[in-house]
């Protein structure tokens, strides 16, 4: 994995395009679109990544987590051995999304040291949110 460092901060700084620029090992974080750019509406902004991401053949699964952070990585890593996911939580100035990989966050696109210290609670709707990324599944549901 490529560890690139955002070079926007504030609200509407380019973490979360980093940090997926990082976990697709893309070799620059501007080739991943700002989808939060401006004053973004976030309804648009996910919708924009969802279709940029389907033109790569996979597809965001987001997953909302209440409870203390350790517990919820701890559960990460008992029933999802292997896996990589982005995380969102509270920085301490702002929302924020960090690599993580089982119980502990390996990379953090603001270029402080990766640790678990990186988010210091939930996101301010009270949230942890975790996002896979899966192959598209081209079928039909039926």
């Amino acid at each position: 994995m490529l560890r690139h460092t955002q070079t926007i901060r504030g609200s509407n700084g380019d973490c979360f395009r980093t940090a997926l620029a990082c976990f697709l090992d893309m070799e620059k974080v501007e080739d991943v679109p700002h989808f939060f750019d401006g004053d973004p509406n976030l309804d648009e902004g996910w919708a924009a990544v969802r279709e940029w991401l389907l033109c790569k053949g996979l597809f965001m699964l987001t997953v909302p987590f209440q409870g203390e952070l350790a517990a919820i990585m701890e559960c990460m890593k008992v029933q999802n051995p292997g896996i990589f996911y982005l995380i969102s939580g509270y920085s301490g100035i702002d929302n924020h999304i960090v690599v993580a990989y089982e119980d502990r966050i390996i990379h953090d696109p603001c270029g402080k040291p990766a640790g678990n210290n990186s988010l210091v609670g939930p996101c301010t709707d009270g949230f942890y949110w975790i996002k896979f990324l899966l192959p598209r599944f081209h079928g039909v549901a039926s």
